[in-house]
This record gives structure tokens, C-alpha cells and sequence, in this order.
């Protein structure tokens, strides 16, 4: 699960960005309305959903593509893809945890176009190494290994550190669907291989109770081969024929598209949609939140970057939940949650609040100087 992602440095990023998924010190949950946004795990309170709003170009799709770096990054070993925007270096930094495990990991990254130099990984709150400007400092077992700059000290250390195996599983669960996936999709036959087919049909419950958000006509799915891949068929009530998925309006096809990950989600996996209102009226994701993601069966993490203006819901979401992206001075993105004006929690017309212009100016002081 997804605990807090930091860049800085990169895309529109200049100063230090930070996103965090669990709730501030200040902030009172237990016995509010707003338990079941979050989940109470053993070392934090972690928030089942957070939006990100904003104009067009405000940098919400950017931190995205940050963010899917450093996972790829984890997963497969770093390349100075995301080069600096500065004279400085880029940084990354994230914090994961593994229920099943009941660990959190801690990694940080820092390069230039020249390699690497800076990079920490701590799990469960001990150090494991720190590498900086060409020298480790090696606290895992036996004697530190031999690294280089060239590149990253996760990937040179994996067989000495065994443990950091459960980093890449924790940043293997945590799924980015940004909007252009989403076209391709809705493009695309509605087609299952034999794989897709059996999670379909384990999961076909879950499925199903997503499309109703859409459709609660749809009452049965089935599939017929096409081709060594299986065709998706749509039953509703009174209706002798089924209708194929590739028939479906955009807004059905949305839903299939993502009905697998959010019923995998729910198994402890994070799933981020970028322009989650796309194809869905308002109704369609508040209900999304409410009945499936803000349940006590879940176990995952749902994260959206949205326009919808009306999912600024003070009933729906903590304030920690709702972030804004606005482009700064010199087109610096800058986020932060809507907490941060230290709202009084009863306030429920947000909406209103963001159309007068009250979330325009950052909260921070450290950020304007």
C-alpha cells in the first residue's frame, strides 16, 4: 500500500512535492463519520482513497508519470529516463507497506544525467544502507558489496539483501491507469485471453457490482470464443440476447476495463485512474467510493485525479482525502490538502469554497518564500 511519494526536481516539479496517504497528526478519525475512509493498520491509519484536483495542466498527470518512474524504477532498475529540470538532481522518495509482511519500506533515490548520488533503504524502520556520493554505508548481513553510481544500489544489492524482495512486491501491487491506457481501451474489442477469462470469472461478483454502478440492468456476464480469445457478452433483465461489451457505451467499457483491477484492489492492491470522472457522471464514482471502496472488505487503495468539482464532498471524504495541483511561480507544480485551511469538518460546500477561489493561494508560508 501506498503511504507517502515525494519528487522533486523533475517535469514541473522544482521544489520538493509530497503526497502522503496517511492523515496528520492533528486529525480526528475515530468516532466520526470518517472511519471507514481509513484503514487501521499496526504502524498507520492509511486512507482507502484521495483525489486530486485541479485545472488542466496544473502538473496532477505529471506527478503520475513521477510516481510510475520510481515503481519502474524499483521494479526493473533505474536509467536517467526523467531527466532534471534544474541545475539540481532529481529525487524520489516513497514509503510502502506489506501487510501480509506488516512491514514499510522506506526508499529514496537521487541522480543527475552523470549517475547516481544519493540513495537510502530502510525496512521497518531499520537502515539498510545508505549509499552517498560513491560510498555505502552497509548495514545489511555479511560485508557491504561492491556498487557503483552507474547504477541503482537497489539492483547492485539484491542478492545480498534478500529482504529488499519485499520492496518490489510492495511496488508491484500498486497499478497506474493514466488516460491515454484508458483510450486505447475504449478502443479496443473487448476481447479476454484464457488468463483474463478465469480472473473474470473468479472475480465475476465484484464485476458485476461494478457495472451496476453504471447499469443495474446487467444482470449476468458470458463469454464465447473468438479466435483464441474470448468475446465478453452482457446479459440485462428482460432481455432474451445478450449484448456484446464491444457494443457498450464508452462509460460501460470504462468500468470493465478497470472492474478486474478494483475487484484486485480490494485483495490490498492501490489502483490510480487519472481523469477518474471521464465516461461517469458524479453519481457513478461517489457510489464507486461509498459502497465499494469505503467498505470494511477492502483492502486496497483507490486514487483518482479528477475535474468533477462535485466530488469536493465533505460528506464522502476527510479534508486529508482531497488534494489540490496548481501551478505556482515559474509554472512550479505545488499540491496540498484541502486540511491544510484547517476547515471546520462540518463545512460541506467545498465546491463553492474552490469556485470563490478560497483554495487558490498555497497554505504553506515555506512554499512562498
Amino acid at each position: 500500500m501506498l503511504v507517502q511519494f515525494s519528487v522533486r526536481g523533475c517535469l514541473s516539479f522544482s521544489d520538493t512535492v509530497t503526497l502522503r496517504l496517511v492523515p496528520s497528526d492533528h486529525a480526528r478519525i475515530k468516532g466520526t463519520r470518517y472511519e471507514p475512509c481509513f484503514r487501521a493498520l499496526p504502524d498507520y491509519k492509511i486512507m482507502r482513497s484521495l483525489l486530486v484536483f485541479g485545472p488542466s495542466g496544473a502538473g496532477k498527470t505529471n506527478l503520475l508519470i513521477a510516481l510510475q518512474f520510481l515503481l519502474d524504477s524499483i521494479l526493473t532498475g533505474w536509467t536517467p529516463a526523467l531527466l532534471p529540470s534544474g541545475s539540481g538532481p532529481v529525487s524520489f522518495s516513497i514509503v510502502l507497506y506489506d501487510e501480509v509482511h506488516d512491514h514499510s519500506y522506506e526508499y529514496s533515490l537521487s541522480y543527475t544525467a552523470d549517475g547516481i548520488g544519493e540513495e537510502r533503504l530502510s525496512i521497518g524502520g531499520t537502515l539498510q544502507y545508505a549509499y552517498s556520493r560513491g560510498v555505502l554505508e552497509w548495514h545489511g548481513p555479511g560485508n557491504a558489496p561492491r556498487v557503483s553510481g552507474g547504477e541503482d544500489i537497489l539492483s547492485q544489492t539484491a542478492p545480498f539483501l534478500p529482504e529488499s524482495e519485499g520492496l518490489r512486491q510492495a511496488a508491484a501491487a500498486i497499478h497506474i491507469v493514466r488516460e491515454r491506457d484508458m483510450t486505447v481501451w475504449q478502443q479496443m474489442p473487448m476481447r479476454l485471453s484464457e488468463v483474463e477469462q478465469t480472473y473474470w470469472q473468479a472475480e465475476e461478483g465484484s464485476i458485476l457490482s461494478l457495472l451496476h454502478l453504471i447499469d443495474s440492468s446487467i444482470c449476468r456476464i458470458s463469454y464465447t470464443d473468438s479466435g483464441g480469445l474470448c468475446e465478453v457478452l452482457l446479459w440485462r433483465r428482460g432481455e432474451s440476447r445478450p449484448c456484446r461489451l464491444s457494443d457498450e457505451a464508452a462509460g460501460v467499457r470504462k468500468m470493465a476495463a478497470l472492474a478486474a483491477g478494483l475487484a484486485q484492489m480490494r485483495q490490498g492492491s492501490t489502483v490510480i485512474i487519472d481523469d477518474l470522472d471521464s465516461y461517469w457522471m458524479t453519481p457513478v464514482v461517489q457510489h464507486l467510493i461509498r459502497d465499494f471502496v469505503h467498505q470494511e472488505d477492502n483492502r486496497g487503495q483507490l486514487l483518482g485525479v479528477t475535474h468533477d468539482l462535485l466530488l469536493l464532498d465533505n460528506d464522502l471524504f476527510h479534508p486529508e482525502q482531497l488534494w489540490i495541483a496548481r501551478r505556482g511561480l515559474q509554472g512550479r507544480t505545488q499540491i496540498w490538502p484541502i486540511s491544510a485551511y484547517h476547515l471546520r469538518c462540518e463545512r460541506r460546500r467545498l465546491y463553492d469554497a474552490y469556485i470563490k477561489g478560497e483554495f487558490n493561494t498555497y497554505p504553506f508560508e515555506e512554499a512562498v518564500r
